[in-house]
């Protein structure tokens, strides 16, 4: 005998994916709903292979729970602001959205979101900052790029990515330079473009 749990149609994977968001819309809470909008910060513990809050401060960790409780939309760098072996990062990933899913009244899954052209692992490919994009003019090969990027995010667990910034950039002053494409919208237009093009492709969010 099918517990009420079970019967939910939110649950059911045979149904549509617009039945399904419909029954689970319905039943959410506003704090439900605006937990989803909420992110956390994460790290791994290498030796435990846990994830951890980065600012855990006794303060810190009863704050997290309370979120917790709600539920979570995203996971921030899950593989942690310095490198992890992808293996202990993927595991540790795993675990946390495990732990998120039982906590939360309404099991739903954080999404986990990482910077692309950052190490997300110690053995993780590294490419040229997207400055050298710009510098190639070459927008047949920044999709080469951006499509075994968003393939290897994949497999690490990750579904959003915070690239490209399209941001035109002509005053050096600004701190974060490298982390844009050029100083003509064209160019950067193009580039971005055919970046989004193939890393936004199915089960891929360059978001």
């Amino acid at each position: 005998m099918g517990t009420d749990v079970d019967q939910e149609l939110w649950r059911d994977p045979g149904a549509s994916v617009a039945e399904r968001v419909k029954d689970l819309m319905s039943k959410m809470t506003i704090e439900e709903k605006t937990g989803q909008l909420y992110g956390l910060w994460l790290g791994v513990d290498e030796q435990t292979v846990r994830w951890r809050h980065t600012r855990a401060t006794w303060d810190g960790r009863q704050r997290v729970e309370g979120v917790l409780a709600r539920g979570v939309g995203q996971l921030t760098r899950p593989y942690g602001t310095a490198p992890v072996e992808p293996v202990v990062g993927a595991q540790a990933l795993a675990r946390a959205q495990g732990e998120i899913m039982a906590r939360a009244a309404r099991h739903t899954c954080a999404r986990a979101r990482g910077v692309p052209y950052r190490r997300v692992g110690v053995e993780g490919a590294v490419y040229p900052s997207p400055l050298c994009w710009g510098a190639t003019f070459d927008p047949e090969l920044i999709e080469r790029l951006g499509a075994h990027i968003g393939q290897l995010m994949r497999r690490l667990g990750v579904h959003q990515g915070l690239a490209p910034v399209l941001d035109v950039v002509r005053d050096l002053r600004w701190g974060r330079t490298e982390e844009t494409i050029g100083e003509d919208p064209y160019l950067v237009g193009t580039i971005g473009s055919a970046y989004v093009e193939v890393s936004s492709r199915p089960a891929w969010s360059p978001l």
